[in-house]
């Protein structure tokens, strides 16, 4: 499962004490070790200098990656609104060819009425109301497909306004996690001191997932603490070419955690975000895949599961019949020429 924040050692160095463990609530900027530094240069001074500009370095290229996403966000944004804005002068369309076949329909109703009237009285053959009636019944089916168009395009007008929300949503959680972020490497860094010591400090509000390193030495860019940030979850699957062909975004995903004792395996569920079109190399003997990444559905986020685990996963294939398969083309193209309607 990916998604998670390791936090490393920036130096060599002894760990002196760490105060959080696995499954604690961490906030930005929480210290969570103290670090003493062992690294000392040739001409006999430490290297707090140089773990300053490690920290200067992070906090800049968290600003271009900050920067990088929020160029993504907004043109995603831009994509939306320009959709909204198409879609409802199509909607104001359909809207029109609505009320016209609304209307159409009233005076075939009264001509249907009139004619009948003249049957009735004797004026008219029977076999002269068929006409009639058939232009009554032709004029009900377009207002139903007037009405279709209407429900289509206002479900579409919803699904792009959401869209820009939930952009903007994104946006805003960026900027407010890359000023805790932020302001953690501020905090580390002044918490440097002239004894060599340094405090580690969280980056990311979140979830201890993991603590690789105990009290004792450590060396540069040893991972120190695993944290999950809170936000989604997502798994990485690899999937074989066969898999991968019937795989689609959006599609439904079920999930085992992977456990030497098959009683305790955890069930989660969720959706393909992202799948690959190119194969991978898994590192096992040369083997590749396609790698689909996997959001957890709301139930399976708020379960407690071991992230970092490696999981199982069972795709939820759609199936057709034979008759589907051969009909459902020629049936999609009669819709989009509105020679029939469902």
């Amino acid at each position: 499962m990916d998604g998670l924040v390791t936090i490393s050692a920036p130096l060599k160095g002894d760990v002196l004490s760490i105060s959080a463990k696995q499954g604690d609530r961490v906030a930005a900027g929480q210290p969570l070790a103290l670090l003493r530094n062992t690294q000392v240069q040739a001409d006999g001074s430490d290297a707090l200098a140089q773990q300053r500009t490690l920290i200067a370095s992070r906090k800049s290229l968290s600003a271009d990656l900050r920067h990088a996403k929020e160029s993504e966000i907004e043109l995603a944004i831009t994509a939306a609104q320009v959709r909204v804005e198409g879609t409802r002068r199509a909607l104001a369309a359909a809207r029109a060819s609505l009320e016209s076949a609304q209307q159409q329909l009233v005076v075939s109703r009264r001509y249907l009425e009139q004619q009948r009237e003249l049957v009735k009285s004797g004026f008219l053959a029977s076999a002269g109301l068929a006409t009639a009636e058939r232009s009554y019944l032709g004029d009900q089916q377009q207002v139903r497909q007037a009405e279709q168009s209407v429900a289509a395009q206002s479900l579409e007008l919803a699904n792009a306004e959401q869209a820009i929300l939930q952009a903007r949503g994104q946006k805003a959680a960026l900027i407010a996690q890359s000023a805790d972020s932020s302001a953690a490497l501020d905090l580390e860094a002044s918490r440097l001191n002239s004894s060599g010591e340094a405090v580690i400090s969280s980056t990311v509000a979140g979830t201890i997932a993991a603590v690789p390193a105990l009290r004792g030495p450590v060396v540069a860019s040893s991972p120190l603490f695993i944290v999950a940030p809170d936000g989604p979850v997502y798994a990485h699957l690899l999937l074989s070419e066969a898999a991968a062909n019937k795989a689609r975004k959006g599609q439904v995903v079920s999930l085992r955690v992977v456990s030497s004792n098959p009683t305790d395996s955890l069930k989660l569920g969720g959706t393909i975000e992202t799948l690959a079109r190119a194969p991978i190399s898994s590192g096992r003997e040369g083997e590749q895949g396609y790698l689909a990444r996997v959001k957890l559905d709301d139930a399976s986020q708020k379960t407690d599961f071991p992230l970092g685990a490696r999981v199982e996963a069972r795709l939820q294939i759609e199936t057709k019949t034979l008759l589907g398969w051969l009909f459902g083309p020629l049936v999609k193209g009669l819709r989009q020429a509105n020679l029939v309607t469902w």
